[in-house]
């Protein structure tokens, strides 16, 4: 804290935000920038394109990166937080959303302990599946906000370990799960039976 007081800011060694692709790209639209020249008049923007096709956001993101290789469509990689595909927790096992969700190893009693007396999913849809059948009925409000809540509290650990290189425990999960469910219940819809997820969460706490 004194280091800052005394030496500024820039003193502090803080954790890179940008991946080496993302500073690639970030120096090529500076670039394209910098080269714009600012004139007094109407503001006025004028970009070659087909007028029959709608126009679009993306169109001008293309304009400046048309030469950027496409990212892949199954990686979630491709957001330029990390320079590779592979999983942060699983080193070497390209991190596709099957893997991100399901099959990482540090979630395998997570599942164990969501969905008890059921086998772990295999893929994403089975997700929804299990619930249903934890839930003792078809697809539906209840159990889909508890497919959309492990998966939510899945994705903010993974970001929490890319840009914080925060780990956390199954203790740790399940209590981020609890957490977020004690806020979401202030908002659900009146077609959720608010009851059965807390006591569905309630049984996880007690599992850790």
């Amino acid at each position: 804290m004194w280091d800052v007081v005394l030496n500024g800011p820039q003193s502090l060694t803080l954790r890179p935000r940008l991946s080496s692709a993302s500073t690639t790209e970030l120096a090529l639209l500076q670039s394209a920038i910098q080269s714009v020249q600012l004139q007094e008049g109407h503001d006025v923007r004028l970009m070659a394109s087909n007028t029959s096709t709608e126009f679009k956001i993306g169109h001008i993101y293309n304009f400046f990166m048309g030469d950027l290789p496409a990212p892949p469509l199954n990686d979630v990689s491709w957001h330029g937080r990390l320079d590779t595909g592979s999983c942060p927790f699983c080193p070497g096992a390209t991190e596709d959303a099957n893997h991100l969700f399901i099959s990482c190893a540090r979630l395998g009693g997570l599942w164990d302990a969501a969905l008890p007396g059921h086998a772990r999913p295999t893929d994403i849809p089975a997700v929804a599946t299990s619930f249903a059948s934890l839930f003792a009925g078809p697809p539906g409000a209840v159990p889909n906000t508890a497919v959309l809540l492990v998966l939510w509290v899945i994705w903010k650990s993974r970001n929490s370990m890319i840009f914080e290189g925060k780990q956390l425990s199954l203790p740790q999960l399940i209590a981020m799960i609890n957490d977020h469910l004690a806020l979401w219940v202030h908002r659900a819809s009146k077609k959720i039976v608010i009851d059965r997820l807390l006591t569905w969460c309630s049984a996880m706490m007690d599992v850790t």
